[in-house]
């Protein structure tokens, strides 16, 4: 009787066999509607099932690869699981609606206008359609560029926005998106590329603001250390910050060096003897206090009041004094941490600990500024006086900060940068879809031994690798008017990097159906390094 009479269930082809069963037989007691969010229909026929005469006569290899296609390419991950449904409806005889609420991407072209090659892939993939693609000289709807490495791919991105947005007063600023499956590689260059000379205002999609900001995760990581007993690991685990060693000015070969000097020094855990329950020796303050004697006196010293010898380092090319400063720094930062407070003194002193970093290395003031005008909206309408522990000031902070790069719906006139898990499915007039290497994509992911679900696969088990490839189809259906697809030739190292074997088999399929007869002069046999669409002309 508590049960609502009607259930609306949205899924993206990720429901697990348990999933579809339970609502199965909650669907004895009460009406489930399930809307499974598909680029396509009629998935696994396309791909599994092969059409036409049967022929033994002729076994041509070449043939059979003219029958591969797009679905059967990226769509393994969604016909499985319709599969899937399919299986379950016919075991338990249910009662099933099939709805294909599908619209014609080209439905909206004039009589008289040519269909652009990206609405004719996207209708192919929609409706299966037996429609021979065509396409026109000047059509730019689907372009592949392969670029030296990843700061030439950026400068690429951002010269064909600036002549997008100057050339069509139709598309904003908000009409484009830039995909990755590698969004974490985007994130040293942003300000560099995308401020210089001609600004493009973006919003950087990411879920955990430690992601967005070097700052704000050196300052959490600082709070989780406060909230427990200090041990080497995290001494270790905040030397090895990359913001840590901006700030302080220091290498990981010095860092190494420290850890080595603290560990002959005596370090066990514990910042001082309050940690350690009244125990000095072997304490954080006891080191810095041994090294700090080391500098003075000779080994023969001895400091009777605190039963202290001097440390001396053999051989160590590390600024002691720079050390000494540091250690004494990050202990005054846990310390300041290391009691019960209200919010407002809370946030006075993570303001005093950013002014800190800010004296120390003022390259971080733009991100230190956005910190405080987050801090301050939220303190503005929330002025508690009530003494909160650590876990619950950690709890405030992840909720205050959170959602200020996770919600789309917030940006402005900005260009949408994100993960192609999280973006795909947001319609966009332009989409850069770049780092597509084989390094890259599909994400290549290390096998668990004991995970029982790689040792024998079964119709409705998770496919990480198909999941990846699936995702790609998504993101084609949701792009509006052009799908710029991009990748490298070499990364950072100077390594030789491929193109994604599947982006490879996407150009192959599309240059076979145009007729690659008509196109010995197609930039994309060649794959140069100029900027190709897909016609018969560079643009």
């Amino acid at each position: 009787k508590l049960l609502p009479k009607q259930f609306y269930v949205v899924a993206i082809n990720n429901l697990s066999k348990l999933q579809i069963n339970f609502y199965i037989k909650l669907s004895k007691i009460t009406n489930i509607n399930i809307y499974l969010l598909s680029p396509g229909y009629d998935l696994w026929n396309r791909i599994y099932t092969e059409e036409g005469i049967v022929d033994f006569s002729e076994l041509e290899f070449h043939k059979k690869d003219k029958s591969r296609s797009i679905e059967k390419v990226f769509g393994s991950f969604g016909a499985n699981f319709e599969k899937l449904v399919e299986e379950s409806i016919l075991e338990y005889d249910l009662n099933f609606n099939k709805y294909f609420p599908y619209v014609d991407p080209t439905m909206s072209i004039n009589c008289d206008e040519k269909v652009s090659l990206l609405k004719q892939i996207q209708k192919r993939v929609i409706d299966n359609n037996n429609l021979t693609f065509s396409f026109k000289d000047d059509d730019n709807s689907l372009i592949f560029k392969r670029c030296l490495n990843y700061l030439d791919q950026l400068k690429f991105i951002r010269i064909k926005i600036q002549d997008i947005i100057s050339s069509n007063k139709d598309i904003a600023l908000h009409d484009i998106a830039i995909i990755s499956p590698e969004i974490v590689k985007i994130k040293p260059y942003l300000k560099y590329i995308f401020n210089s000379n001609f600004e493009l205002p973006y919003f950087y999609l990411i879920e955990d603001y430690r992601e967005v900001s070097g700052i704000y995760n050196f300052l959490i990581e600082i709070i989780e250390v406060a909230n427990k007993k200090i041990s080497f690991s995290d001494i270790n685990s905040l030397l090895s910050n990359e913001t840590a060693r901006d700030i302080f000015d220091f290498e990981i070969k010095e860092k190494d060096e420290l850890l080595t000097i603290l560990k002959e020094c005596g370090f066990h855990w514990g910042l001082d003897s309050a940690e350690r329950l009244g125990e000095y020796k072997n304490s954080l303050e006891w080191c810095i206090e041994r090294i700090t004697l080391g500098l003075i006196y000779d080994n023969d010293f001895y400091l009777k009041s605190k039963n202290l010898t001097p440390f001396i380092p053999k051989n160590t090319s590390v600024d002691l004094n720079k050390w000494i400063h540091f250690l004494t720094q990050i202990k005054k930062y846990v310390n300041l941490f290391r009691n019960r407070n209200n919010l407002t003194n809370w946030l006075i002193t993570i303001r005093e600990i950013l002014i800190d970093f800010q004296n120390r290395n003022n390259t971080f003031n733009d991100e230190i500024k956005n910190i405080n005008e987050i801090l301050n909206q939220y303190s503005e309408s929330l002025n508690s006086k009530i003494n909160i522990d650590l876990n619950v000031l950690i709890e405030i902070l992840n909720s205050c900060f959170s959602n200020r790069n996770s919600n789309p719906d917030r940006r402005k006139n900005e260009i949408l940068i994100g993960d192609i898990e999280k973006v795909r499915l947001i319609p966009h007039k332009i989409i850069f879809l770049i780092d597509m290497n084989e390094d890259y994509y599909p994400r290549k992911f290390n096998k668990e031994n004991m995970n029982l679900l790689s040792r024998k696969y079964r119709l409705g088990d998770p496919s990480i690798r198909d999941k990846d490839l699936y995702m790609f189809l998504e993101l084609l259906i949701s792009c509006r008017e052009q799908l710029i697809i991009t990748w490298l030739e070499y990364d950072n190292e100077r390594h030789k990097l491929e193109i994604s074997s599947q982006i490879r088999q996407l150009k192959n399929i599309i240059c076979n159906e145009l007729n690659v007869d008509l196109l010995k002069n197609f930039d994309g046999i060649k794959e140069s390094n100029d900027n190709y669409p897909i016609s018969k002309n560079k643009t």
